[in-house]
């Protein structure tokens, strides 16, 4: 439309408001209404306030050119549109070009076509003051580029009929796009799982999203206009001002430092700072994004901490293989050795400072190899290197004199070492069969053994004979005395025989040696200690003091008696030196009172001497008043069984519900603290009628208890009424003895473990494993101990 079109008079006089993308455009607009002509001036008017008329009508033109909208009318009668250039410019048309409506609605969207046409139809109805305001999005008919388009007008009316639509049209593209921009900004700032807030160059907090209100703990209404002070701690001030400097000055920083929560407590946070700038590149204020980096921290701590056990165990795994007695070699890809063990080397003849990889060629051939017929076989055909071609080769018999003429006969096996299904290199193994090639002198040697253990069981036997004479008055006397001595000695071979005559377990000799003094029911004799595993001639030794010492008991001791009790007791002591010692304890109590013998016989000698020498060790046999005890100290390598050594406590517990209990105590325990009796559902816990829940009296020395709860279960397992476990139910006999798993649990707050051997109520002596846990009020001193016992039904005595 040209600057004079009369509809540009006739759109003004409307006051109709242009919204415009920016401030300045829209203030312009504003300012012009008071330039309108009045509607409905006359010819009296004509002449001065014609000219005003155009004046007015320039100007018009001249701010709208200035603010790009254009200006348009649409003859409803006709639907053809009148407009001037840059109206038409904006939908990529000439001027000058028939215009229909239908012809620009169809560059429209589909989508934003019925809302249009809904608010348009809506301006038309009559009796409303017809303007209208609606965005679009549209096609430009010369490109085809997408661009939003803002139409603002009003429809005019003949008796009260639309007759036409006159109006303005602005591109407002760039508006659209700063609008989206700035909403998918505010998205991420309000989506991020970070902390970002803005602040004034003096520090004070201008906005505040979701995330810092989490991380940090402080609303947007509490934080906007506060200075950001409140989030640093004191010893951070001097930092927070240096970072604050230097974004004054233009720079980005990013450092890791503190931050304080409104709780009080202090994160570890990762602070990035940058400078905001307008659009005259001034510094107007500073934006912070602050990431919570405490896990992170402690990942990366524990990630530091299992690197080092890693390392430790690499360490330990490389100090075991190269201990090893058994000779292990490594190959690359390409045959050469590339790792050994000081096994290996030996029959390599390498040295161990040989660097690597080693020739392979070069140490074989330095090797005499014979095959099981004693034919000689080229050293590059050993396993290894078939097991570079991708066979598993399995107890391959050869013979090998090594470099210094050492002779060794192996078993070997080869295998291929495969990455990523590629074969990258192979690993040999020897097992040293030399002895199994020897197996006709092995068995010489064995009966020669044999012979000579036969002589020792003699001699044993003569002297037995000859010291049940000595100290028997009667034929008879003689024959009973030296009977049950024989028939110690007979159940120890037994126990042996049983046992291939490699071990006997300190249980099993226990029992074949006073079993038949047991009394179900009576809690006569209780035994305790892990399980250990005696050698043949430390058996026969220990089994004849039990005897000796068990029949003196039932004459003499507490076994004489319907009080006495006797504490059988055995541990092994890891801190002596300088080995290990195996300790034995018989201790009496209850019996008559003790008269110290005149006169010491064969059972007192077995006692006190003759197993103590025969074991490298010291027995020690004192008459107290209130018992007898007896303590046997020999070291661990002349008692014990070294193929079958004592089990460590924490690889004993075998039974599910022991394992799952231990793992509640691990879960609720968390770090130093110590688990809270409060917070244990033992209600919830599988098999609780098993618990036994035990207050822990420091007052005394060493602390005593008192029992809290004592489950159904172990009450019927007792053979007792609740009544009679809450009066006469001793520690020892639910929880153990001092020295046992509650003394230990007590003195160093953790678990402890027992596997044991008890005599409990009328229902019989048992085998049993229980497990007892340390708890604490406060997390730091214990308060309660929690145990539960499995006993093992098919292990009964």
């Amino acid at each position: 439309m040209s600057g004079k079109n009369p509809s540009t008079s006739r759109f003004i006089a409307t006051s109709v408001e242009v919204e415009r993308g920016d401030d300045e455009s829209t203030d312009k607009l504003d300012g012009l209404a008071e330039f309108a002509v009045a509607p409905g001036a006359g010819p009296a008017q004509a002449g001065p306030a014609q000219r005003i008329g155009h004046q007015i009508e320039e100007r018009l033109r001249l701010a709208l050119g200035a603010a790009e909208i254009g200006t348009y009318e649409l003859d409803l009668s006709t639907m053809q549109f009148t407009w001037d250039a840059r109206a038409a410019a904006i939908w990529g048309r000439n001027v000058a070009d028939t215009t229909s409506y239908e012809l620009l609605a169809s560059q429209a969207l589909k989508e934003d076509r019925a809302a249009v046409r809904a608010k348009l139809l809506a301006a038309s109805e009559a009796g409303g003051d017809g303007a209208y305001n609606v965005e679009l999005r549209m096609r430009r008919h010369n490109d085809g580029a997408l661009r939003w388009v803002s139409l603002q007008g009003c429809a005019f009316f003949e008796n009260e009929r639309p007759v036409r639509r006159v109006g303005v049209m602005l591109d407002i593209t760039a508006r659209k796009q700063s609008e989206a921009a700035n909403d998918h900004l505010a998205a991420m700032i309000a989506s991020s799982s970070d902390a970002i807030y803005s602040m004034t160059l003096d520090g004070l907090i201008m906005s505040w999203n979701a995330s810092a209100e989490r991380i940090l703990g402080y609303s947007a209404d509490a934080m906007i206009g506060r200075s950001d002070m409140i989030l640093v701690p004191p010893d951070r001030h001097p930092l927070r001002d240096a970072l604050l400097a230097a974004v004054k000055s233009g720079a980005v920083v990013q450092r890791q430092t503190k931050r304080l929560r409104k709780d009080g407590t202090v994160i570890d946070a990762l602070l990035s700072m940058a400078p905001v700038h307008s659009a005259d590149g001034s510094l107007m204020a500073i934006s912070v994004l602050t990431r919570d980096i405490t896990a992170e921290k402690r990942v990366v701590a524990q990630l530091e901490e299992a690197h080092a056990q890693m390392a430790q165990q690499t360490a330990e795994l490389d100090a075991i293989f190269e201990v090893l007695s058994v000779p292990i070699t490594v190959y690359n890809r390409k045959g050469e050795i590339v790792r050994t063990n000081a096994a290996s080397r030996a029959v390599w003849g390498i040295g161990p400072d040989a660097s690597h990889p080693i020739d392979f060629q070069g140490v074989a051939s330095r090797l005499s190899v014979r095959n099981s017929d004693g034919e000689a076989v080229d050293p590059t055909r050993l396993s290894a290197c078939r097991a570079l071609t991708d066979d598993i080769i399995d107890r391959q018999e050869f013979q090998i004199t090594s470099p210094t003429g050492r002779r060794y006969d192996f078993d070997a096996a080869g295998l291929p070492l495969i990455v990523d299904g590629n074969v990258t290199g192979a690993v040999s193994v020897w097992h040293d069969i030399t002895e199994h090639k020897r197996k006709d002198e092995q068995n010489s040697i064995l009966l020669r053994e044999l012979a000579h253990r036969s002589k020792n069981l003699l001699s044993v036997i003569g002297s037995i004979l000859r010291q049940s004479v000595k100290s028997t008055g009667s034929s008879e006397d003689f024959v009973a005395r030296f009977s049950e001595r024989l028939h110690a000695l007979s159940n120890s071979q037994d126990l042996l025989a049983r046992n291939n005559s490699l071990s006997v377990s300190m249980t099993d000799l226990i029992f074949s040696q006073v079993g038949h003094h047991w009394e179900p029911g009576q809690q006569r004799i209780s035994m305790n200690g892990l399980g250990v595993r005696l050698r043949h001639d430390a058996a026969q030794m220990i089994g004849m003091a039990l005897h000796e010492l068990s029949t003196n008991a039932a004459k003499y001791g507490a076994l004489s008696n319907q009080r006495g009790r006797v504490a059988i007791e055995w541990k092994i002591d890891h801190d002596a030196e300088p080995e290990p010692m195996f300790q034995l304890q018989w201790v009496e109590r209850g019996g008559p009172p003790v008269i110290v013998p005149e006169r010491r016989g064969f059972g007192t000698t077995i006692i006190q001497r003759v197993a103590a020498q025969s074991l490298n060790g010291r027995a020690t046999l004192d008459y107290l008043p209130e018992g007898v005890e007896w303590v046997l100290r020999a070291p661990q390598s002349s008692v014990a069984d070294n193929a079958h050594r004592e089990a460590s406590p924490g690889e004993r517990i075998k039974s599910p519900a022991l394992e799952r209990l231990e793992r509640l105590w691990l879960d609720l325990h968390g770090g130093a603290r110590l688990p809270r009796l409060a917070d244990f559902e033992h209600a919830d816990i599988e098999r609780a009628d098993d618990l036994i829940i035990a207050a822990v009296d420091h007052a005394t020395a060493p602390p005593a208890i008192r029992f809290v709860s004592i489950g159904d279960a172990v009450i019927e397992r007792l053979g007792r009424s609740r009544e009679e476990c809450d009066i006469a139910l001793s520690e020892a006999e639910i929880i153990g003895t001092e020295e046992g798993a509650y003394r230990r649990c007590v003195r160093s707050a953790k678990p402890g473990y027992e596997y044991a051997y008890f005599s409990l109520g009328h229902n019989g002596p048992f085998f049993l494993e229980r497990l007892l846990l340390p708890f604490s009020d406060d997390g730091e001193k214990i308060t309660h101990v929690v145990c539960m016992t499995s006993f093992e039904e098919s292990a009964s005595a």
